[in-house]
């Protein structure tokens, strides 16, 4: 869990017991914190549609490409899981079928429709 005081991000399920680990950003706007890992072995599939596979061994406690997410707070029309691909720093558009990914359209409900054309 994470809570913002300020500018620094405290982590309290990180660190030592009763010593929350902090964090900030260098520069503002700059903070990431994430779990993922660049993906190499990329092969093109398609004109603009390309495939990496990724070994189960490599998630520790669940593959988050095939958990779905969940709870009270989510309240969502769509399928979503907890895996996601981002390009260029931006997290791809979810579709459900495979003729999605070959003729992607633009979302009406998108904050950047002209780049909810990248799915995963």
């Amino acid at each position: 869990m994470a809570t913002a005081a300020g500018k620094l991000w405290t982590l309290s399920g990180a660190g030592p017991r009763k010593t929350p680990s902090s964090t900030g950003a260098s520069s503002r706007g700059g903070a990431v914190i994430t779990g993922a890992e660049p993906l190499s072995g990329w092969t093109k599939v398609h004109a603009g549609v390309w495939k990496a596979r990724v070994q189960n061994a490599v998630f520790t406690d669940r593959n988050p490409y095939t958990t779905l997410v969940s709870g009270d707070w989510f309240d969502a029309g769509h399928v979503a899981h907890l895996g996601d691909v981002y390009l260029n720093g931006k997290s791809l558009y979810e579709v459900t079928d495979k003729s999605e990914v070959y003729s992607p359209k633009p979302s009406a409900v998108s904050w950047d429709p002209d780049f909810s054309v990248y799915v995963r």
